[in-house]
């Protein structure tokens, strides 16, 4: 009982030091780890640690994203939904997000979400050429 006590309080200051972390590191230009965007490339940086800059490769291909953003595409799903009370979460706080209790309505966001952010990763021409709805 007493070590699951102390495991719990080293646990949260772990939590605490890598939150602090990533605060700091988003002030800078250093990279916090992870996988990069799709266009990006993690490099060594001449001061210590790694940063991003745009691959020479994948940042050509990509066309700028020019999508709605994220919220606005939410929104849009709980207006089809019927509105956001119509959308049961399960009361996760993990990363603050929670997941959908009925897998219909999280298969139904997939497709909406797939259909509406994948513009992004497009090229311009294919993003001209795709078929419309």
């Amino acid at each position: 009982m007493l070590a699951s006590i102390f495991a719990e309080m080293e646990l949260k200051r772990i939590k605490a030091r890598v939150t602090a972390a990533h605060k700091h590191l988003r002030k800078t230009d250093r990279w916090a780890g992870g996988q990069p965007p799709y266009g990006y490339r993690i490099v060594d940086r001449p001061g210590g640690g790694r940063t991003l800059e745009p691959d020479p490769v994948t940042s050509e291909a990509v066309s700028h994203f020019r999508g709605p953003a994220f919220a606005k595409i939410a929104d849009g799903f709980a207006a089809a939904e019927g509105g956001w009370e119509n959308i049961a979460l399960t009361p996760t706080t993990d990363y603050g997000l929670g997941l959908f209790v009925d897998r219909d309505q999280a298969d139904r966001w997939r497709d909406y979400w797939e259909e509406r952010a994948v513009l992004g990763l497009l090229t311009q021409a294919e993003n001209r050429s795709r078929p419309r709805a």
